[in-house]
């Protein structure tokens, strides 16, 4: 099981990782808009015509690794036994 190792009671930890997961899907969205902005006024200056789905798109390419890279150290975090 994925929470298996860990000495706190497994129930606390799939409750923080389900809390972790609402406010990285929130903090994600925010962010997703405001790359997706900045890549707005990106293309308007260079004057390109790009579709705004295509924007949207590569706002969620940006901002998908490092929230790969968040849930990898949240999931090691309550998943480590304590020294």
């Amino acid at each position: 099981m994925v929470f298996s190792g860990a000495d706190a009671p497994l129930a606390g930890r799939v409750l923080a990782y389900f809390a972790y997961t609402a406010c990285v899907i929130f903090l994600a969205s925010a962010a997703i808009a405001g790359i997706r902005g900045g890549l707005v006024r990106i293309a308007q200056h260079f004057d390109w015509s790009l579709d705004p789905q295509a924007l949207t798109f590569w706002a969620k390419v940006v901002i998908t690794p490092p929230q790969l890279v968040a849930n990898f150290l949240m999931s090691r975090l309550l998943n480590e036994k304590r020294a």
